[in-house]
């Protein structure tokens, strides 16, 4: 608009001179020769006053040009601001749950064409934007890290867990240490286990880097072994299920934030679970001719886990680790003396997906290393270090600001990991104390 302004005031001055020149030159011809040293004059006049508009026409648009670079300034720094008031708004809505209304929106906004997109890998758990001081979560992959209860907020996490196992050629003596691990005299020629495991798990932030959790299984299992005794002359193979069924062992954690990220570092998150023996021992059910009639809930030992977790984000990706040490604490049993299961050593990376404001995908491996088991403080003839391996897939999708849906998958790699193991989670915060 104020070029076209300039234009025509540039436009209607040198047709008032052109004019004012051929007026000059009318006059001339009308008059003497006597009066010609008075119209050079007048048009040397008229040349300077053009001259001199043709000068202020350039400084216009100058000042034009100038007014134009000052208004992009004032645009960039505009999407500066938004990007500023973007920040603060999620923090908000980290810190309370809950969006805070002010007077501006993101309708007043203007659309973000000149700098990249600051929304970073989203939760795929509770809460799910980054912020300042806490990390973006991992789409509930593993089970250690990820951001942490804010202060006087409960998070209730109702779940389901199903997993599938077979194995070949294993032996079996009515009692497992763990799932994969069975001792036993009988020759087993395949062995199909599942297990179905409903849960509900608490976490309260006590301060918003410091979070207690509890969750309470419960454990429905079923095992179909195919397989015929040792020296017991039968010459075709058997088939046997067993199914047990109760509370499983309930597990206590704490969690705690190490620090906030800053310079460019990542966040360290440390953990500390216990596991009690609340589910039924693998030696206390009844046995008949070295087969099990009842199948146990629990492992029948209490365990302790240290870990460490670090959480490193990447606009458009989070990066994760997680390192861990399971002690299991040795306990004695009658007719079997004292057994002390192999201790453990986890890990686990993999990195996650922000898909948009609700979604969030992640991918990872993890990797547990189970030492021989003990008996009366020799290792067990056919119990061996375990290695269980398993492709973690995750994905979750945010409902409402409270409340997400969280799948996995865990695919094993390895010949002691499950076949496979799914996971449905439905995280629910409640804001108790504020």
């Amino acid at each position: 608009m104020k070029k076209r302004f300039f234009l025509y005031s540039a436009v209607f001055a040198s047709v008032s001179l052109f004019a004012n020149v051929v007026s000059a030159g009318v006059l001339a011809d009308e008059t003497s020769n006597a009066t010609k040293p008075a119209s050079d004059r007048d048009v040397e006049r008229l040349i300077k006053a053009l001259q001199d508009q043709g000068q202020r026409l350039a400084d216009q648009e100058k000042k034009l040009a100038d007014q134009e670079s000052a208004l992009e300034n004032q645009k960039r720094a505009l999407v500066q601001e938004k990007v500023q008031f973007e920040k603060l708004q999620t923090q908000i809505i980290t810190l309370t749950g809950k969006p805070i209304q002010t007077a501006v929106t993101k309708s007043t906004l203007p659309a973000n064409n000149y700098a990249t997109s600051t929304t970073g890998p989203q939760e795929v758990g509770m809460e799910r934007k980054e912020t300042k001081d806490k990390p973006p979560e991992i789409p509930a992959i593993i089970d250690e890290g990820g951001v942490l209860t804010a202060k006087g907020n409960l998070v209730v996490t109702p779940a389901l867990e199903y997993s599938r196992s077979s194995a070949t050629s294993v032996e079996v003596a009515g009692f497992s240490i763990i799932p994969a691990l069975n001792i036993g005299v009988f020759d087993i020629s395949q062995v199909n286990r599942d297990m179905l495991t409903p849960s509900i798990d608490l976490r309260y932030g006590v301060t918003n880097r410091f979070e207690l959790e509890t969750k309470i299984p419960y454990v429905w299992r079923q095992d179909s072994t195919l397989g015929r005794l040792i020296g017991g002359g039968s010459t075709s193979d058997s088939l046997s299920t067993v199914k047990g069924s109760g509370v499983g062992d309930i597990e206590f954690a704490a969690h705690y934030q190490i620090n906030k990220g800053e310079n460019n570092w990542p966040y360290f998150i440390g953990n500390l679970r216990f596991k009690t023996a609340t589910g039924s021992s693998p030696f206390k059910v009844p046995v008949v001719n070295g087969l099990e009639q009842k199948l146990p809930t629990g492992s029948g030992f209490y365990a302790i886990q240290p870990s460490l977790t670090a959480i490193y984000p990447s606009d458009p990706l989070v990066y994760y680790g997680n390192l861990g040490y399971l002690h299991n604490f040795s306990k004695s049993y009658p007719n079997y003396g004292t057994i002390d299961p192999g201790d453990g050593f986890s890990g686990s990376f993999g990195m996650s997906l922000s898909l948009n404001d609700k979604s969030s995908f992640s991918v990872g491996y993890s990797h547990t290393m189970v030492l021989r088991t003990l008996q009366n403080g020799t290792p067990i003839t056919n119990s061996t270090v375990l290695q269980v391996g398993t492709l973690d897939l995750g994905y979750s999708y945010s409902l409402t600001d409270a409340t997400n849906l969280n799948f996995t998958i865990n695919a094993g790699v390895t010949s002691d990991a499950p076949d496979v193991m799914l996971t449905f989670r439905v995280p629910m915060t409640f804001g108790l104390f504020k």
